[in-house]
């Protein structure tokens, strides 16, 4: 959810709070947010702030990266839906969601 929120705040930083801002300032807001917040490593070298504005080639590579980031995100979330959903019960010593030993307390 934090993910998405800071999404949402840099779009509307972008946007100036425009309620509705025309289609292509949203995309270019939206996709400046999606770099912004979910871009882990980049190229050495790549800067998203140092892209071409004026040149028509940088938008269909943005376009292209984001298709593809749509597309995995469904993927994803696709894969969530389609697992089963424990009841919460376990069995024996079995944690229904193991935590790793590092994360485990430690003895009082």
């Amino acid at each position: 959810m934090a993910t998405q929120v800071d999404v949402e705040r840099i779009i509307s930083e972008l946007t100036g709070g425009q309620l509705k801002p025309s289609s292509s300032l949203y995309w270019l807001a939206s996709t400046t947010a999606l770099f912004r917040v979910l871009l882990a490593s980049a190229p050495e070298g790549w800067s998203f702030d140092d892209l071409d504005p004026t040149d028509e080639e940088t938008y269909k590579k943005l376009q292209a990266i984001v298709e593809a980031h749509s597309k995995a995100e469904r993927t994803f979330r696709a894969s969530l839906q389609a697992r089963p959903l424990g009841d919460g019960k376990t069995g024996g010593d079995k944690p229904a969601v193991p935590v790793p030993a590092s994360l485990q307390p430690g003895a009082d």
